[in-house]
């Protein structure tokens, strides 16, 4: 059993893609991750006029502001829980004081990953998605919180449907704020070995690249991890409809350790696999769906002014200045 000692230089992205504007985030801000870096977060906003740009930003900025005040924690499911706790009250607080931004019913999707001297913590909600993958094996994918999925489950769908499905864009978890308290599934493991990637993203990636032509991406001894990212937002850009961002980290060095994994977080590192059940499991849910919107068939990057929060990413410093921006805007309403 190991921790990460090292990685390489992480590779960052979030695009706008056909949508008319970005409502995903992801943290450190493009172009500023290092190999210094320990934690990754990214999230897909929710909510078209909801402001889901704010709720992914909320989210993504309030983690890592908590990370930071509790560096000394162990990042288990219990820090995971305190974390989300402490976003949801933040999204009370928006909704609250920000009565004229129309923040009501907003929502966000969050991945995670820390790096840490227990080894390495998985975090997610929503159908963003967080891979393990090694020598082109998947070791392991988190399982998406959505409609489609539990009805694959359940038997009700085949695999095969899941793409075309009318009722695909549907979530069965998101961050909403303490009137929809949601949980994480979180997930644990110290089997790191260097060349391993992890790699975040959102469902917009999701729609362009499949399970296997991530792993023969990935698997290339020829490009560099910049290319192999670059492959994928070719795809994205060809066929996603949706916004796309991610995070691929590679292992540099790893070490052994000797403490045990955090007790209430280990599960089996197998690729999940989807059965069918004798009898279809109870589909309530203890929040409200989430319906995000369906795409436009053909959109246009926008102009806006520069105090509204709807932005194009085209390139890093269009998505620094975004980051710094919306930083601001934190400062002024948790002041």
């Amino acid at each position: 059993m190991n921790r990460v000692v090292s990685i390489y230089p992480p590779v960052g992205f979030t695009r706008q893609g056909r949508r008319d504007n970005n409502e995903d985030y992801v943290v450190p801000a493009v172009g500023r991750a290092t190999p210094a870096d320990r934690l990754f977060v990214v999230c897909d906003g929710v909510g078209g006029a909801q402001r889901g740009e704010l709720a992914s930003l909320l989210a993504g900025e309030t983690i890592v502001a908590y990370a930071r005040m509790h560096q000394q924690e162990a990042v288990d499911s219990t820090f995971i829980r305190a974390a989300l706790l402490t976003v949801e009250e933040a999204f009370d607080r928006a909704i609250a004081e920000e009565t004229d931004a129309n923040l009501a019913g907003m929502s966000t999707t969050l991945t995670l990953l820390c790096l840490h001297d227990r080894g390495v913590t998985i975090a997610h909600i929503g159908d963003s998605r967080v891979y393990h993958i090694r020598n082109g094996q998947i070791l392991h994918q988190t399982n998406d919180h959505s409609l489609v999925n539990e009805l694959v489950r359940a038997g009700q769908i085949s695999p095969d449907e899941v793409a075309t499905h009318p009722r695909r864009n549907v979530i069965t978890r998101a961050i909403q704020g303490s009137a929809n308290p949601t949980q994480a599934t979180v997930y644990v493991t110290q089997d790191v070995a260097p060349d391993d990637y992890f790699f975040l993203c959102t469902d917009g990636v999701l729609e362009s690249i499949t399970n296997d032509e991530l792993t023969q991406t990935l698997l290339s001894h020829t490009l560099t991890d910049k290319q192999k990212v670059e492959v994928m937002l070719d795809n994205c850009a060809d066929q996603s409809r949706d916004n796309y961002s991610g995070y691929l980290i590679r292992v540099a060095e790893t070490e052994p350790i000797e403490p045990s994994l955090l007790s209430d977080d280990v599960v089996p590192i197998v690729l999940p696999q989807v059965q069918a059940q004798l009898s279809p499991p109870d589909l309530t849910l203890a929040q409200s769906p989430v319906q995000e919107p369906e795409p436009e068939p053909t959109a246009s990057a926008v102009t806006v002014a520069p105090d509204s929060f709807q932005f194009t990413m085209d390139d890093e410093e269009e998505a620094r200045w975004r980051q710094q921006e919306n930083r601001t805007w934190i400062q002024r309403l948790f002041s």
